[in-house]
């Protein structure tokens, strides 16, 4: 990536990615799996709530596919961008991570060779296999998420008024099916019909992450809707943290997302470090590669560094290491690849769209997460 595009990378959506996936990799190297399983004495500091990053991710893809929509003159080009951003970070890490939990081994987290080639072509996607790494999931609900919105885009002509508004929708049908598996759980003769409506809510209507894209994409419009709108838009977000099973601490946590995202993605004026910018830059591929190549890299420097501190930074280090060389010299040559290959799959001439909507404000906003 040229030295002129990151300057022009929006500074406040860095820095949400950057305490997102730092989040992330706290809690997966901290919290998640116990200290036997890392072979380490006992962390200094556990990030109990670090896994809640990946909701700050999800508001940050809300945030940044408005603006990748309103850069594509049809639903083919925004899929097509989507999968240029997502499909060759996603498939050189997927064979790194393989190959190391082949070579080194990793207890509950092997997968044949099978299962290994479907997650390459996202089988995983639709439950057919298991996650290769089993932080894709939330991977799995950013694709779904391109998806629905595409589809809304086409259906709504291009209006993102419409979008918006359908998205709205959307959430509240989610929060509707997760109100019917309540009663369906505490009514003895309807328990058995209580999975139908929360399949539905979570696999269907993505709930509640659904509220989170909301939350991005009322923050990338606040400036053109009215009061009513972004009441009706806090109301719903509001009433999907209170529907969730998490506790009050990490409610409270997840509710302070919306207005620190919204604080940073809409604020020119705050100097952020520029090391914290460049995580927020190797965001996705350091997200992809930080679990199952991390906890290796901990458990097999046990042998040689007792200092769990140690082997925990070590396993950051390296995984930032791969991801920088995956953002700066391998994406920007394949990316365009992919785009022109799936423009062609869908029978297209691969020719960059012309923007709408005044263009973007800024280069990372075009890629969410990523």
């Amino acid at each position: 990536m040229s030295t002129s595009t990151r300057q022009h990378r929006d500074p406040g959506i860095d820095f949400l990615r950057a305490i997102a996936v730092c989040a992330v990799v706290l809690y997966h190297y901290t919290a998640r799996f116990s200290d036997e399983y890392l072979r380490i004495g006992g962390a200094a500091y556990r990030a109990t709530y670090g896994y809640l990053g990946v909701n700050l991710f999800f508001i940050v893809s809300g945030y940044c596919i408005a603006l990748t929509l309103l850069r594509s003159n049809d639903v083919v080009t925004f899929w097509s961008r989507r999968f240029g951003r997502l499909q060759p970070a996603y498939f050189i890490c997927a064979i790194l991570t393989f190959l190391a939990v082949r070579w080194f081994g990793l207890p509950d987290r092997e997968l044949t060779d099978l299962e290994a080639i479907s997650n390459l072509a996202w089988a995983n996607l639709v439950g057919i296999v298991p996650h290769l790494d089993g932080a894709y999931w939330s991977i799995v609900v950013e694709v779904k998420f391109y998806i629905l919105l595409g589809l809304l885009f086409w259906l709504s002509n291009k209006r993102m008024d419409l979008v918006h508004s359908f998205w709205r929708m959307l959430c509240l049908t989610g929060f509707g099916l997760m109100a019917a598996f309540a009663v369906c759980s505490r009514t003895q003769s309807l328990a058995h019909l209580a999975p139908i409506p929360r399949t539905l809510a979570i696999e269907v209507f993505l709930y509640p992450y659904a509220v989170y894209f909301l939350g991005g994409l009322a923050i990338y419009r606040w400036g053109e809707t009215a009061t009513p709108s972004r009441l009706a838009d806090t109301a719903i977000i509001l009433a999907g943290l209170v529907m969730t099973s998490e506790g009050w601490v990490a409610k409270a946590i997840c509710a302070a997302f919306f207005p620190l995202a919204l604080f940073f993605a809409r604020t020119r004026s705050v100097r952020i470090p520029s090391p914290v910018l460049f995580i927020g830059l190797i965001s996705y591929p350091l997200y992809l590669l930080h679990q199952n190549v991390g906890i290796i890299i901990i458990r097999e420097l046990g042998t040689y560094i007792e200092a769990a501190s140690l082997r925990i930074a070590l396993a950051a280090l390296t995984a930032a290491a791969l991801a920088s060389i995956l953002t700066l010299w391998v994406e920007p040559r394949v990316r365009p690849l992919a785009e022109a290959v799936f423009l062609q799959m869908c029978g297209r001439v691969s020719r960059p769209a012309r923007g709408r909507a005044g263009g973007p404000r800024a280069a990372n906003v075009d890629p969410p997460r990523d």
